[in-house]
This record gives C-alpha cells, sequence and structure tokens, in this order.
C-alpha cells in the first residue's frame, strides 16, 4: 500500500536536511525555527538563537558590523518586498570569525509579507 503523503512532515525533512544555513524569522527578526545543519556547522544549540532577535544570535552578537548590517538588511527585505543578497562576517560559538554569503527573502501569505527566511552559506 501507498504511504500517505505527510506535507508538513516533508516540507520538516527537506528544511532539516538543507546543505545550507537555514532560519526563519519573524517581520521584527526574532528568530523562530533554523535548521540542524547551521547549528551543527556553527556549533550553536537551538536554545540560543531560538526567540532572540537575528542580530542578537552568537552568529552577529560579536560583530558590531554584522549586527548593523543584517537589521539594516532585514528592514530593506521588508520595505522592498525583495531578496536581498550579499556577503558578510559571521561568528560560531566559539568566536572564531568566518565568511558567509547570505539571501533573505521575504515569505508571502495573502499577497502580504508574514516571515522572512535567511539563506547563507560557509565561504571562507
Amino acid at each position: 500500500s501507498e504511504e500517505t503523503f505527510d506535507r508538513a512532515s516533508l516540507l520538516e525533512t527537506i528544511f532539516q536536511q538543507q546543505t545550507r544555513f537555514l532560519a526563519i524569522l519573524a517581520l521584527d527578526g526574532t528568530v523562530l525555527e533554523v535548521n540542524d545543519f547551521c547549528l551543527q556547522f556553527t556549533k550553536v544549540s537551538r536554545q540560543w538563537v531560538i526567540g532572540k532577535k537575528f542580530w542578537n544570535t552568537p552568529w552577529c552578537n560579536p560583530l558590531v558590523t554584522t549586527q548593523k548590517l543584517v537589521q539594516r538588511e532585514i528592514y530593506n527585505a521588508i520595505r522592498n518586498e525583495t531578496v536581498i543578497r550579499g556577503e558578510s562576517e559571521y561568528a560560531i560559538a566559539d568566536g572564531t570569525v568566518r565568511y558567509g554569503s547570505y539571501a533573505i527573502t521575504p515569505l508571502r501569505a495573502n499577497q502580504r509579507i508574514t516571515h522572512l527566511l535567511i539563506e547563507g552559506e560557509d565561504i571562507t
């Protein structure tokens, strides 16, 4: 017999198994979800990031220029209703500074932006 198609479970699996950093944010910048690959690569635990503003996570917090950049880019993605791409420094759990590329994508439901998707890759 055919296995029942569970869309939510499939989407969760896809999100968690991506080999790039993924985070879903509320429009105020609060981290709602982050994928396992990101947490494992950066050695940051889930409780350090969920519920925090993205710019206050261990990835951005030690780097003032990165914090300001991320805040501005999140604002621009929402204001301009467009994908914002760039590169910046970020930190892993032990404070080591690395370099990454990112894309901030506004997610829409019923013609309005409801969340943001941040995708990142290490390019150090």
